[in-house]
């Protein structure tokens, strides 16, 4: 697969935001520039500051603009949650199984082919997100729904080899 067979798109209440697309979870300093170079910038980036946190590296589709984002890499679903008490990030890795820290074993979900549906949600300081995920079986494609503790719906996908 070459650079470039990936697209994403996110959708905040009905507007289009570009500026969550092909940029880091919580870093966005490649918003500005157009779609087609943040990512190679990103990876210069990454490179010059010799910091490879996964974080910080471009994922195709970042919804939220809170304490929880969930994103898209390619076909691959990511949860993030930043605990401000904590100080820390905590990436929940969503594709078949959900990898939590600190936890015995973990939890595994059964998506068949991949053309199923998993919806959660994840509370932080009190308040409660709402998330679902849909893996398309044969699009290499997932689309992303988070509904922010005010209301605000953030729609999108990801997807790549398309």
């Amino acid at each position: 697969m070459a650079y470039g067979n990936w697209e994403g798109c996110v959708i905040k209440n009905g507007k289009r935001r570009m500026d969550k697309e092909d940029v880091g979870v919580w870093d966005i300093d490649e918003a500005n520039m157009p779609k087609s170079l943040r990512i190679f910038a990103n990876i210069l980036k990454q490179q010059k500051n010799k910091d490879d946190s996964w974080e910080n590296h471009s994922h195709h589709a970042v919804l939220g603009d809170g304490a929880v984002r969930l994103c898209g890499y390619k076909d691959e679903a990511e949860l993030w949650v930043y605990d401000k008490k904590a100080e820390m990030t905590k990436n929940i890795k969503i594709w078949g199984f959900i990898y939590e820290e600190n936890s015995d074993k973990d939890k595994k979900f059964d998506f068949g082919c991949l053309h199923n549906s998993f919806a959660g949600e994840v509370e932080v300081s009190g308040k409660t997100w709402k998330y679902k995920i849909k893996y398309l079986s044969g699009a290499s494609r997932i689309e992303l729904i988070l509904i922010g503790p005010n209301g605000s719906k953030w729609t999108g996908y990801s997807q790549y080899a398309y």
